[in-house]
């Protein structure tokens, strides 16, 4: 097997996104000819596999390993990592190619340990869509600035870094700042996989949850930490003149530890105060199936989050369901919202501004004017796949309509 693997997929996480990225990977490898399925190595975090497995996901015909439960967090772990990458590839001495799903936690370490192959990453947090206020952050900018050029120019001519959902972001990078001639900075569609859309009425699916029929349903999913903002999303619900009548709010995903005592004390709080606002929490993993369940069941999507920048594949669900989003003003979500117009974008540290876009989704019954399934249309997980992977999606079919 050994002189038979030309491209690595490699995840050193198992959180958010990761379980649903490497799943439209394996599906697009499965989709490859029978003759260049066994040259894919998927190096996973232990955790990653496990989720993948009790998924339901068959893996005992791909070429999987686990690299541990090595995420610690700090950098110098990273390096770690990258230097056993590094030895990897050396393993396969016939591998060209790694897909490096997380660009932030090894931009550090690349300039230093540079892989010998084409590496094709995910950036999550691009320099353009960081704060530039302070001194600091232009500083930051700064060193990012050439941390990145140092990178660019000890990566293979047909290296790529994708920036997700930001075509603009990509050219401007190209063009602004990079001192290498390649186009190295590229799109990559953030994948919305239609595929296990729930065809289900959503009153039906309220009343499985136990959720009052009768009042506006918000929704906040995902991983929940202080990013999403729940006291100040809380407190702009209470403060709207339209919810007099009552709301339902549903904060499902599992609770950080470090944040959970603060966040349950809020809550606590706050239903004192606050009567006429439902709030139902769900603190735990939640399943795929489920998560189209709480979106499905939802009224409107909050997505305020403080200090964050990139997209969401929270996003790509809103659309596949038609649901109207309420998103923070900076980063890309925001410029995301305004371009497809499903919802409205407010400033994530003013309750007030929050108010008056939940005012104005209510005044308008929850209905607005967006291009959902424009933005299906780009987001296609085989697209997704075929970017990371360099593989065309026209000639997979030929191959496999060939077979």
């Amino acid at each position: 097997m050994t002189d038979k693997i030309q491209t690595i997929i490699y995840e050193s996480d198992h959180t958010g996104h990761r379980l649903d990225y490497v799943s439209h990977l394996i599906r697009f490898v499965r989709n490859e000819p029978s003759s260049s399925r066994n040259t894919y190595l998927f190096l996973l975090h232990s955790e990653l596999i496990r989720k993948l497995s009790d998924s339901g996901q068959y893996l005992q015909d791909l070429n999987i390993e686990a690299i541990g439960n090595l995420y610690q967090g700090n950098r110098w772990q990273n390096f770690l990592l990258l230097k056993d990458l590094r030895e990897r590839l050396r393993t396969h001495s016939s591998c060209t190619s790694v897909a490096l799903l997380n660009f932030d936690r090894f931009q550090y370490s690349l300039p230093i340990y540079p892989l010998n192959a084409d590496v094709r990453t995910i950036w999550f947090r691009p320099v353009m869509h960081l704060p530039s206020v302070t001194f600091k952050d232009k500083l930051k900018a700064v060193g990012k600035t050439l941390l990145l050029n140092v990178i660019a120019s000890r990566l293979n001519k047909s290296s790529k870094i994708f920036i997700l959902n930001d075509s603009t972001g990509a050219k401007s990078l190209n063009q602004k700042y990079l001192l290498s001639p390649n186009k190295v900075f590229n799109f990559l569609p953030d994948p919305v996989d239609t595929d296990f859309f729930l065809h289900a009425n959503p009153i039906d699916v309220r009343k499985d949850l136990k959720l009052d029929t009768g009042k506006p349903i918000f929704l906040m999913i995902g991983s929940i930490d202080e990013k999403k903002n729940v006291p100040t999303s809380l407190e702009a619900l209470a403060q709207s003149a339209e919810l007099t009548a009552g709301a339902h709010v549903l904060i499902v995903g599992k609770v950080n530890q470090a944040y959970r005592e603060y966040l349950y004390n809020f809550i606590a709080a706050f239903k004192e105060r606050n009567p006429h606002i439902e709030i139902t929490t769900d603190d735990r993993y939640i399943s795929q199936e489920e998560f189209h369940r709480y979106v499905l069941a939802s009224t409107a999507i909050l997505m305020i989050y403080r200090d964050f920048y990139s997209s969401s594949g929270i996003f790509g669900f809103a659309c596949m369901y038609k649901k109207p989003v309420i998103t923070s003003n900076i980063g890309l979500v925001g410029q995301l919202v305004k371009d497809f117009k499903i919802g409205h974008a407010a400033d994530p540290l003013a309750a007030a501004n929050i108010t008056e876009k939940i005012d104005l989704l209510c005044r308008n019954q929850f209905t607005v004017n967006g291009d959902f399934d424009g933005y299906i249309r780009i987001n296609k997980p085989e697209k997704f796949s075929a970017l990371l992977l360099n593989r065309s999606l026209t000639a997979q079919t030929a191959s496999n309509n060939n077979e």
